[in-house]
């Protein structure tokens, strides 16, 4: 599939977090925390036509500003979600 990305936006998939289970002093199995409420979230880049973001890159992006679209791309095999983001509304890019 081939995507044409216009008006500086870049595509990334989220990368997600998965908070293990906890046990309180009594027993009580708490399960993971939702993290739904957060309203950033980190992303890898998968599409990008600017070299400030290239794809491989992790962004740190505002969870309302982007647009999220459900598609398959390059070979997957189920609906993936993927968030098209203006590059301006990046919060910031993370290395390791």
């Amino acid at each position: 599939m081939k995507i044409n990305l216009k008006n500086g936006h870049i595509m990334v998939k989220e990368i997600i977090r998965e908070e293990k289970e906890s046990e309180t002093s009594s027993g009580i199995i708490l399960p993971g925390q939702q993290l739904e409420d957060e309203q950033a979230s980190t992303a890898k880049v998968v599409r990008s036509d600017t070299d400030e973001f290239p794809e491989g890159c992790t962004v740190l992006f505002h969870k309302v500003l982007p647009i999220d679209v459900n598609m398959r791309l390059d070979g997957d095999k189920d609906l993936q979600l993927y968030f098209f983001i203006n590059t301006r509304d990046i919060i910031c890019s993370i290395t390791e």
